[in-house]
């Protein structure tokens, strides 16, 4: 009985010992430090992906801030200088652009692991791909409370090249334009035309953005 004991734990020991001499287990200890190299040289892609889109985001979040107080400094009716007007127009194009460069780094952001960016580095497809389409629903909201019907849009114009103050009338084709471009005076907007920005609207976007940035903080935690 305690010879055949021996034997059994002989034989234990004499496999683990063969195993771990084998071809596999030896390319187990190869593979899993190399895989650990690899994911943490793509945790610091994630890491730098990330830097950029917060950079972005908060820029935007800052030039909006300064563009709707200047706004809604202004009444209909004012006067309005040629240095408010060139600071709003700058400031709008500042945003777009900024919103552009969040777009193609959004875009290029590796998400998942490595093995799933791998994927999709070869098929431009991801493997799992729930993390993007959130990425980009949540983008896709961001962009539309700051752009969609508002003095913002690239399709609302801050200058009008009529030198002929727009009169108050619902009738004008141009009602979405907010300055005359000869004596720079401000008129009314209706509120079916142009979406008001005001603190509401700020809070709003930048919980979203916030969202956004939390949501892609957790991707980077991703092994696979």
């Amino acid at each position: 009985m305690i010879c055949e004991f021996i034997n059994f734990i002989a034989n234990i020991i004499i496999g683990f010992f063969n195993f771990i001499l084998s071809i596999n287990f030896l390319k187990i200890l190869v593979i899993i430090p190399v895989y650990v190299f690899i994911q943490r040289v793509h945790n610091q892609a994630q890491q730098r992906s990330l830097k950029a889109v917060s950079d972005e985001i908060v820029k935007i979040n800052d030039f909006l801030i300064e563009f709707i107080f200047k706004l809604n400094n202004l009444k209909a009716g004012d006067i309005v200088d040629d240095k408010t007007l060139t600071e709003l127009i700058v400031l709008k194009a500042k945003i777009n652009s900024h919103l552009n460069y969040l777009s193609e780094y959004l875009y290029a952001f590796p998400y998942g692991g490595p093995l799933n960016y791998f994927i999709f580095f070869c098929t431009k497809k991801y493997f799992s791909n729930d993390a993007k389409e959130k990425s980009d629903a949540l983008e896709l909201e961001y962009q539309e409370n700051i752009l969609d019907d508002t003095i913002l849009s690239l399709e609302k114009n801050l200058v009008n090249n009529n030198k002929k103050l727009l009169p108050y009338s619902t009738h004008n084709t141009q009602k979405d334009i907010l300055f005359n471009n000869d004596i720079k005076k401000i008129y009314k907007m209706k509120n079916n035309h142009i979406i008001h920005l005001d603190q509401k609207s700020i809070d709003k976007i930048i919980s979203l953005s916030t969202n956004l940035i939390s949501h892609l903080e957790d991707n980077t935690r991703k092994m696979l």
